[in-house]
Order: structure tokens, then C-alpha cells, then sequence
């Protein structure tokens, strides 16, 4: 029995764990997530909810692979956290984390004290950060990290409820500091309130680096680009959007009034999936699209135009969607249809 490597109680009514997982001196993976009656957990931290007593997380020192959603509003829960948190922090073999932070201090605690997050590690994570009525507005401040440089925000099955409130990712009033000037991807599906990725000042040096965004399932996101944003995505290579309902412009006129003709220069790929009220993807043909090579557009049937013009988009090579959708679309002048039919492929 000491040689088990493996105990995987994820999805059971279990209530408390037994002292003799303790004795699992060879265990490498933990699974605890979606056990909403887990009040105990002796056997790991050696404590009971409501008993602030000494952590020892941390003996399971061959531990890979450890998830714990223990609910941030559990009863105790929020007194003995910050040990739980300092103790796993200290598995230097882990790979894979799933928790639950009740603060974005808690996160910020793991940040600081994990020497996993220090190096080029391996270390992949699924989190939850705040209580039932949290916006969890600055999650992403927190883990900035030149060596960590995928954000997924994915909210399903077994994620705290807390965030299907956020509303923003970053909050720019906020700080007064650039932010995820290290993050190359960006991935958001699932979060039904979110409304904006950005809010407020975005400042130099921020997002310097994002060469991917994917926006999911979103169904209140109304801005992708804030104010000033545009102006830092100067790697931005690939664009998705799918089934958002209320995305209007992928490019809001009103938050980029002032946009210049050079404005996503890196700019490849454009996806564009069950948008019902997309209507624009930017309000004329002024910008450049000096990269853009290919666009998929299905199922946004009030887009019946395109931002393109005789000269723009000239590494344009594929414009991918429905026929139906293709036959109705408004063009400038004849020789500019006649010049874009050529790159069209029926989805």
C-alpha cells in the first residue's frame, strides 16, 4: 500500500480523508476536485475545518500531480488556506495544480514562494480565485511571468462559481504598472459575464508579447479591443471569436477613434464563428492589414461587408465561409469584388 502512486477520489461524496494516506510516502498524483461534502483533510494538511492547526503538505515530497477545490466559502476554509498555500508551494516535484485561492493574495503567496514558478518548469495549473460574489478583476497581475506564457480561463465543470462573475480580466485603474507583459496566448471560453478583456489605461509595455487571442462562449463580451489596447498588440498574429451574441464590431469605432492605418501589423488570421450580431469588423477600409493571409467567417449573417479595399490586405490569400453568406455581401466597386472573388473558398 505505501508504493501507491495514484489515488484519484475526484467526483465522490467522501467527507474526510484517512490518516493513513499519510503513510503514501511514493504517492505522485492527489485528485480531490468536484468532492463538494470534503471537510477533512488530516491526511494531507493535518488539520480540520475550523482548526487552525500545522500544515504538512508538503511530506508528500514525490507529489506531482495534486488538485484541491475544496470551495472558498467551505466553513475554515479561509483560516488555514494561507498554510495550505505555503506548504504546497513547497513540492518541488509538482507539475500540475488545481486550486482553489478564496483571495488573489493567495495566488499572489504561491507566486512568490513556489520555486517551480522561479525556473523554466513544466508546471501547469487550473485555478479559482475569489468567493461566490468576487469580480476577480486582477487574477492575471499576479501571474505575469516571463516563463509562463498561456492563460486559459476556462469556466466548466468543477471551477469555483465565483468565476462566472468576472466581468474584466485586467482593471488598469487598478495598477500603475505594465500588465501580462509576458503572455503570448490568450484563451477565454465559458465566462458568461465577462464583458471586456481590458478596463481603463493600458500601460506601455502591457501585452507586448500576445501573439494569440481566443474568445469562446462568451455571451456578455461586448469589447475585445479597449481604448488603447490595439496600440500595444504589436505581435498579435491570430484572432478567434466564437459564439459571443452580443459582439457587434470586432474593432469598436468608439473606443478607436483614433486608430492608425498600421494598427495590428502582425496580424495572420482572422476566425470569425456564430457572431449573430456582428454587423462590422472595423467601420472602413482604412487600415493596412499588412499580414493578414487568411479569414474564416461563418454564421455572422448581419456582416455584409468586409474592411478591404483595392490596395489593402495584399497578402490576403483565403476568405473561407458560406455561400449564402458570400452572395450578399456589399462591395465598394466592381473591381474590387471581382479582385477578392478570387480568394474566396466556399465553407
Amino acid at each position: 500500500m505505501c508504493r501507491l502512486q495514484v489515488v484519484d477520489l475526484h467526483g465522490t461524496k467522501i467527507s474526510a480523508l484517512p490518516l493513513s494516506l499519510s503513510n503514501l510516502i511514493s504517492l505522485k498524483a492527489l485528485y480531490l476536485n468536484s468532492c463538494p461534502d470534503l471537510i477533512e483533510i488530516p491526511a494531507i494538511c493535518n488539520f480540520e475545518m475550523g482548526n487552525r492547526t500545522e500544515a504538512q503538505v508538503s511530506r508528500f515530497d514525490t507529489l506531482e500531480e495534486l488538485s484541491i477545490d475544496v470551495g472558498s466559502s467551505k466553513e475554515g476554509w479561509d483560516k488555514i488556506v494561507e498554510m495550505v498555500v505555503k506548504e504546497v508551494a513547497m513540492l518541488k516535484k509538482l507539475t500540475s495544480l488545481r486550486f482553489c485561492f478564496p483571495k488573489v493574495d493567495h495566488l499572489d503567496l504561491f507566486v512568490k514562494h513556489s520555486p517551480m514558478w522561479e525556473k523554466d518548469s513544466c508546471l501547469t495549473f487550473q485555478f479559482s480565485v475569489g468567493f461566490h460574489d468576487s469580480t476577480c478583476t486582477q487574477i492575471l497581475q499576479s501571474i505575469d511571468n516571463p516563463t509562463h506564457n498561456i492563460l486559459k480561463l476556462v469556466n466548466g465543470q468543477g471551477i469555483h462559481p465565483g468565476c462566472h462573475e468576472i466581468k474584466t480580466i485586467v482593471d488598469g485603474h487598478k495598477t500603475s504598472e505594465a500588465a501580462l507583459k509576458w503572455l503570448e496566448n490568450l484563451y477565454i471560453k465559458n465566462v458568461p459575464k465577462l464583458e471586456s478583456i481590458w478596463k481603463g489605461p493600458v500601460h506601455a509595455g502591457s501585452l507586448a508579447q500576445l501573439a494569440s487571442i481566443t474568445l469562446c462562449k462568451c455571451p456578455e463580451l461586448k469589447k475585445i479591443f479597449s481604448h488603447g489596447m490595439i496600440q500595444r498588440l504589436l505581435q498579435l498574429k491570430h484572432l478567434r471569436v466564437v459564439e459571443c451574441s452580443q459582439i457587434e464590431e470586432i474593432i469598436m469605432e468608439s473606443e478607436n477613434a483614433q486608430l492608425v492605418p498600421q494598427a495590428l501589423p502582425k496580424l495572420k488570421t482572422l476566425i470569425l464563428l456564430d457572431l449573430p450580431r456582428l454587423t462590422r469588423i472595423w467601420a472602413n477600409d482604412s487600415l493596412e492589414w499588412p499580414s493578414l493571409q487568411g479569414i474564416e467567417i461563418s454564421r455572422c449573417d448581419m456582416l455584409t461587408s468586409l474592411p478591404f479595399n483595392q490596395v489593402n490586405a495584399t497578402k490576403l490569400q483565403s476568405i473561407k465561409g458560406q455561400q449564402s453568406w458570400w452572395g450578399y455581401l456589399v462591395w465598394e466597386d466592381d473591381a474590387t469584388k471581382q479582385r477578392f472573388q478570387s480568394l474566396y473558398i466556399r465553407y
